[in-house]
């Protein structure tokens, strides 16, 4: 390969970057669902503060804290059936993702809990970005090379 082919192959590569990291995030959008609910289990939103309100309930908080363990007592994991979880999807633009469920009861939860259910927080975000993202950008910009 010359010179002048190479750059102009670096250039293209460039100008791609946007679609490079849309397709990498779309390859790569189950992990961000599954990280998003790894933090839901925990009881955690995407701030790093923890879901709330709480259970309403002792008896509630009970049976949930028997169900799943990983939460601290009466905190949400907004998990009972699995169908909020199983409704997990990823979409993706050029410039961002979004997170959400086609479980019918998303609108209500996230009127409950808000929004910040949704995302990952910190520490995720730089294990998805070094473990799943940088890796999957950096095939797209070398397939174009």
């Amino acid at each position: 390969m010359t010179v002048a082919e190479y750059v102009r192959r670096l250039t293209d590569a460039i100008d791609t970057m946007p679609h490079a990291i849309k397709n990498a995030i779309d390859e790569t959008g189950n992990v961000i669902a599954l990280l998003n609910k790894e933090q839901l289990m925990d009881g955690n939103e995407k701030t790093g503060y923890q879901i709330s309100p709480s259970y309403r309930t002792h008896k509630y908080a009970r049976a949930k804290q028997s169900m799943n363990t990983r939460p601290p007592y009466g905190i949400p994991d907004l998990r009972l059936t699995g169908e909020f979880y199983r409704g997990f999807e990823v979409k993706t633009f050029v410039d961002r993702f979004e997170i959400s469920s086609t479980d019918e009861k998303t609108n209500d939860l996230i009127d409950k809990y808000g929004e910040d259910i949704f995302g990952l927080n910190e520490e995720n975000k730089v294990k998805y970005w070094n473990e799943n993202l940088q890796p999957a950008i950096v095939r797209h910009i070398k397939g174009k090379l």
